[in-house]
């Protein structure tokens, strides 16, 4: 009986959690100023007629659920009483619940350090936001807003520059160094046409570096065929 009764709660908490994901929901933050969204679902559980280390498994996976993970791992460790909402959950001893209380805290552990990892964005959605934001530069520009063109072109630039885009780099250099010399603001208009110049070149570097392996090829082939 006791080891069919843990099957179901482990379906339960997985059926759960997979149809969190499949809604995409994002779980409301407790703050000071509305009610605490866990404590409804904690107390329900403290009432369930079942052992304190199955109540452990069900709390765990709550806490977790709102990022709770301290407190989560806390209740998962059945060597220790816990108190959750005034009441205090025993240590557990049945060999059974134990399991399902390491494989919790194992669980909880997945949780955590998937939100930790970021998540990497691909170059070419960087790329794709950066064009974006030169169109915007090209816009704001149309339209006289020199200084909302300044920070525009300077986050174009940015994205540009963490793919290593020379090209994208070059024309907001140049976007930029015409806005700051209509500012008046002319060191910065200088030193945004000196790296312009120090772009094109290595740009043409890259071209003829291109080139040079396309030749290399050429010449490696009609020597083998020789």
């Amino acid at each position: 009986m006791k080891k069919r009764l843990i099957c179901c709660l482990v379906l339960f908490v997985v059926l759960s959690g997979i149809n969190i994901m499949a809604q995409d929901v994002s779980l409301p933050t407790p703050t000071s100023e509305s009610p605490d969204p866990i404590r409804g679902p904690a107390e329900g559980i403290l009432e369930l007629k079942i052992s304190d280390g199955l109540k452990r498994f069900l709390l765990a996976d709550l806490y977790a659920r709102y990022g709770g993970y301290e407190k989560a791992f806390e209740i998962v460790d059945y060597t220790k009483t816990v108190e959750i909402l005034d009441k205090k959950l025993t240590v557990e001893e049945d060999p059974e619940v134990i399991r399902l209380l390491e494989y919790q805290r194992q669980k909880i552990e997945g949780m955590k350090q998937a939100l930790a990892t970021p998540i990497p964005i691909l170059p070419e959605t960087i790329k794709h936001r950066a064009d974006a934001e030169y169109q915007n530069v090209l816009y704001l520009k149309k339209h006289g807003k020199p200084e909302q063109t300044i920070q525009s072109a300077l986050l174009a630039l940015k994205l540009y520059q963490q793919i290593e885009n020379i090209e994208g780099q070059l024309l907001v250099r140049y976007q930029l160094a015409r806005l700051y010399k209509e500012i008046g603001n002319n060191p910065e208009a200088l030193r945004q046409a000196e790296k312009f110049m120090e772009l094109e070149q290595e740009l043409e570097f890259i071209k003829k570096y291109e080139e040079m392996q396309k030749l290399l090829k050429e010449l490696e082939g009609k020597t083998t065929t020789d």
